[in-house]
């Protein structure tokens, strides 16, 4: 259960933020009516209840993409539609905090796109990638309604273990999971709780 939790929210965090930093950066530096669109939508799926969208994605996934069904990429889709929007708001703030004229600069002294977005503009956003994915990260390993829903049969994380133990007055067992979860839980709540900040002066 305890590797399960693991591989499923490192690898949500990881895709997540995969496609939240070129969506916010296409957001903040290009907008457009499509853009304003799409960063609207991509809430929806925050606002909504987990079982809702996993519902929802699992009646699409039975009638339209049946090969899906029952595997762990259906479960981290899942995590992608609920928790994107959290991602995307520590990236999206985290470029609108740095000055166009920057990576206007270095492109004036040579420098392409490329070298632009991997030596300036990433290196500037990281403390917000950083933030963005323990802060998904650590609401995904603690999700349950979804995780129960559209996880693989036999495929137990420690929130739906914890849920099993406690539904079987199983509490002394319940106990350690949950205690275990905690542990794991501390190293994002310090990254959450750490204000990183590289535009402010040393």
């Amino acid at each position: 259960a305890t590797w399960n939790s693991l591989l499923v929210s490192t690898l949500g965090a990881s895709l997540i933020m995969i496609f939240a930093i070129p969506a916010s950066a296409l957001i903040v530096r290009h907008p457009s009516k499509f853009t304003k669109f799409f960063e609207y939508t991509s809430y929806f799926g925050y606002l909504l209840p987990g079982i809702i969208v996993a519902l929802s994605i699992l009646y699409f996934c039975i009638n339209y993409f049946s090969f899906l069904y029952q595997s762990i990429l259906i479960l981290i889709l899942g995590y992608a539609v609920l928790f994107f929007p959290a991602a995307l708001i520590s990236t999206k703030d985290m470029i609108l905090r740095i000055s166009p004229n920057i990576e206007e600069s270095a492109k004036l002294l040579g420098a392409n796109t490329f070298h632009t977005i991997t030596k300036i503009t990433l290196p500037l956003m990281m403390p917000g990638i950083i933030t963005g994915t323990a802060l998904v990260f650590l609401i995904t390993i603690k999700e349950l309604p979804l995780t129960l829903i559209l996880g693989p049969l036999d495929f137990h994380t420690l929130a739906t273990t914890i849920w099993d133990r406690t539904n079987e007055a199983f509490f002394a067992q319940s106990a350690v999971y949950s205690l275990i979860l905690i542990t794991i839980s501390i190293l994002p709540l310090i990254l959450l709780s750490k204000e990183m900040n590289p535009l402010n002066d040393e």
